[in-house]
């Protein structure tokens, strides 16, 4: 069982970060469903706590900037 401490609670409004940029809650359906908006691009992504709180959330507008520039090269 977490202790208190350890709890991380997700609320809309907070700012949160990942390998792909800081991005915002928006809204909060449950658990599984959230809504988050990445700060850099504006894009909104469905998303859950548990990779909120892992910091695991990819900005889809990032992953395809990557494909083409692979493709360019």
């Amino acid at each position: 069982m977490m202790t208190e401490e350890k709890k991380i609670f997700v609320r809309i409004g907070q700012t949160y970060q990942s390998k792909h940029g800081e991005f915002e809650v928006v809204m909060i359906a449950d658990a599984r469903n959230l809504i988050v908006e990445f700060k850099d691009t504006g894009s909104l992504v469905k998303s859950t706590v548990y990779r909120i709180r892992q910091g695991t959330v990819k900005d889809p507008a990032k992953i395809r900037k990557r494909k083409v520039k692979a493709d360019v090269e």
